[in-house]
């Protein structure tokens, strides 16, 4: 964060990369532990989360499907998808046509990205931001976890559980489209 000038550091819009609030604040905290705490905190950048606030919202968090494809081989790849009418509460809540995508590294189980589209997604994707951000960034930790039932937070889950291939992904999107028309 510190500028080619000895001293003076850059962060939020003054540093150009990501526009966002949330952004600044996490960056605000490395220039004050670097330069003030004499750390040598490193930024990362793999996992910069964002909603637009509409209804239905939508966040998303991480790499896109097309920048994964691109990056990695389609069978080192699963994709998990899980719609918000197929749990308890979504159903409950009347919640049609909303879901949550996952994109996973099958050789090291880590989570790649994430879109979510519905209610409370802001609040959803922040399960997912938080285990992008530890250690093997792994969707394990989300597998070995217990969600309350019934809560929307089931969607999230659910879709970890639901990983398959790229291609097969693309098959059952066809027939989620299809759907929709109905």
């Amino acid at each position: 964060m510190e500028t080619s000038q000895p001293n003076v550091w850059a962060l939020g819009d003054a540093d150009g990369k990501f526009m966002y609030k949330h952004v600044a604040n996490y960056e605000a905290e490395i220039v004050y532990y670097n330069p003030v705490e004499g750390k040598k905190i490193k930024v990362d950048y793999h996992a910069i989360p964002h909603t637009v606030f509409t209804y239905s919202e939508i966040a998303s968090v991480g790499l896109k499907e097309k920048e994964v494809l691109e990056k990695f081989q389609r069978d080192e790849l699963a994709i998990g998808f899980y719609k918000y009418e197929d749990t308890a509460k979504g159903e409950a809540m009347n919640a049609k046509n909303y879901f949550v995508k996952v994109i996973v590294n099958l050789r090291t189980n880590q989570i790649l990205g994430a879109r979510i589209i519905g209610p409370y997604a802001s609040v959803l994707i922040q399960e997912i931001i938080n285990l992008m951000y530890v250690e093997r960034r792994s969707l394990n930790y989300m597998l070995s976890s217990m969600h309350i039932h019934p809560s929307l937070s089931e969607v999230v889950h659910r879709a970890f559980f639901n990983l398959m291939t790229v291609d097969d992904y693309h098959h059952f999107l066809r027939h989620f489209y299809e759907d929709l028309k109905d």
